[in-house]
């Protein structure tokens, strides 16, 4: 009986074996469906892709010196423009110091209005005037030392010319002395010996090497003094209202009204100072430091730009060589779904980033402000290098690689009506497919078009390869050629649906086999 089991057993088995060998050959003859797509036009973008943090414009101000704060303008979550009043600040030390420099400054300038005065006096008296109407006689001759009080001329009055006598060098009742008001030398005398004179006319000029503007160049440099001291404590003064260094919102404020500067209340972290104030002579009561990040500074108001935001990115070598100033970008961020921002490449570095031997580069985008956006922001960004419109474009899986050149298979009446299976794989198949292979010239790529610049026309029908597990490893498997990665998806194509990789139907034929056509390349 256990023989008999046994016999039946291994029957059932052979039935088996082979009724699966009869059914899958069966399946195997039948004619496979080849799967092709039809050249047509569309347009065509290539893109370099990156991730990177959104930075922006972010701005620290930080209130020193000494005061009292009088009024804060604004507060947290505010957007502020360029100009706006933040702060003002009382400090009444610096307003009596200020009343104390205008009484110096006013002085200064008295003083140089006396020295000016005195110098113009002086100079007035070296020209030597006569008096009134009248004969003139000449008492001293030119090179003539004189000294304050000497008379120089004599003046007579010439209705009573006939009445005058002369007596030793005395005049009449009716004759004025014109003396000298200076000390100095006779440089010159205008007018001769009985001469009619009018009232004012010049009649002797002196020269002096004692009248100098020494004085005035002193009362000058000591104004100057008064003045610049002025200057800074009025400057002071004007630094006690804050404005916002540039247009954007409040991330953070801890100065209130009615704080004292100079007090715990008011310290602050950053370090970062106005020098030319510092070597003026005063502590400036404002400093505004350009934070690369922001972190949470006490006691300082913290602005963050609403314009010129920007993401850095690495680019490596290979891509570099086609990002350039101007190029378009557009940018996601998965904390906003959905919405898509655009930018512009603003700078390329030149100055490489060497890491585990590979050279990386810094680009920078600058991204159009918008009031989603958060600083910190996790980026995605795709550069446009290159795009063509109307152009010519496949399904990049369609075109293959034979050595250095490109090629497809013409879907054509002839793979059509052929009946392709894995029993006539051997000769027929592979006979078919050189006959149809075409060699053509490629232009810009992405993960999946490709632009067709030559070899192909609107309307040609390629195959393509389908899914097939069995091709042989030593055998081209058709399924796209390498050295496109890096880019991602950036074509319109409207075509028809394809499969993904594999290898042509009914088996694949050798990759370095020499099409002898004529057709192109």
């Amino acid at each position: 009986m256990k023989r008999k089991y046994l016999y039946a057993i291994v029957a059932v088995l052979i039935i088996g074996i082979a009724t699966f060998y009869f059914v899958n050959r069966a399946k195997s003859s039948q004619p496979q469906q080849l799967s092709y797509v039809t050249v047509t036009r569309g347009n065509i973008s290539m893109e370099v892709t990156g991730t990177g943090n959104l930075s922006g414009d972010v701005r620290a101000i930080t209130l020193k010196g000494s005061g009292t704060v009088k009024k804060v303008y604004f507060k947290v979550g505010d957007t502020v423009k360029k100009g706006d009043l933040l702060y003002e600040i009382e400090d009444d030390d610096l307003n009596n110091q200020l009343e104390e420099a205008k009484l110096n400054l006013d002085l200064a300038q008295q003083q140089l209005n006396q020295e000016k005065q005195n110098y113009n006096n002086s100079l007035a008296k070296l020209s030597i005037t006569a008096p009134s109407d009248g004969v003139v006689q000449v008492l001293v001759k030119e090179g003539q030392d004189v000294t304050p009080g000497m008379p120089v001329a004599i003046i007579g009055d010439n209705s009573k010319e006939n009445e005058t006598a002369e007596n030793n060098g005395q005049t009449t009742q009716n004759s004025v002395n014109v003396t000298a008001q200076i000390a100095g030398t006779v440089e010159k005398v205008y007018v001769s010996q009985g001469q009619n004179v009018k009232k004012g006319q010049l009649l002797i000029k002196l020269s002096s090497n004692n009248i100098s503007d020494a004085q005035i160049k002193n009362a000058e440099l000591k104004l100057k003094q008064a003045q610049n001291q002025y200057n800074q404590i009025l400057q002071q003064i004007d630094n006690l209202k804050i404005y916002s260094p540039i247009d954007g919102k409040i991330l953070s404020q801890n100065i209130n009204e009615g704080d004292i500067l100079g007090t715990s209340v008011a310290s602050t972290n950053i370090s970062n100072t106005n020098s030319q104030s510092q070597q003026a002579g005063f502590v400036p009561v404002l400093d505004i430091t350009q934070l690369s990040t922001y972190e949470s500074q006490p006691e300082t108001a913290v602005i963050v730009g609403n314009s010129n935001y920007v993401v850095n990115l690495s680019v490596d070598e290979t891509d570099i060589k086609n990002i350039k100033v101007g190029q378009q970008a557009q940018l996601t961020t998965d904390n906003l779904p959905g919405k898509t921002f655009t930018g512009t490449v603003s700078q390329v570095s030149q100055l490489p980033t060497i890491q585990n031997g590979v050279a990386s580069y810094n680009v920078t985008i600058e991204v159009e402000p918008s009031e989603d956006l958060l600083l910190g922001m996790s980026m995605n960004v795709s550069i446009t290098v290159a795009e063509k419109q109307d152009a010519l474009i496949l399904p990049i899986q369609a075109v293959q690689t034979n050595g250095d050149r490109k090629y497809v298979i013409l879907y054509t009446n002839d793979l059509k009506n052929q009946n392709i299976n894995s029993t006539n794989n051997s000769t027929n198949n592979r006979n078919s497919f050189r006959n149809n292979m075409r060699f053509v010239e490629t232009g810009i790529y992405n993960d999946n078009f490709i632009e067709i610049v030559s070899g192909l026309q609107e309307g040609d029908k390629v195959l393509i390869p389908t899914l097939n597990s069995s091709t042989n490893a030593n055998n081209s498997n058709l399924g796209g050629f390498g050295g496109m990665g890096g880019f991602r998806p950036g074509g319109n194509f409207n075509g028809n649906s394809t499969s993904q990789g594999g290898s042509y139907p009914g088996g694949s034929f050798n990759r370095t086999w020499q099409n002898n056509s004529s057709q192109g390349r």
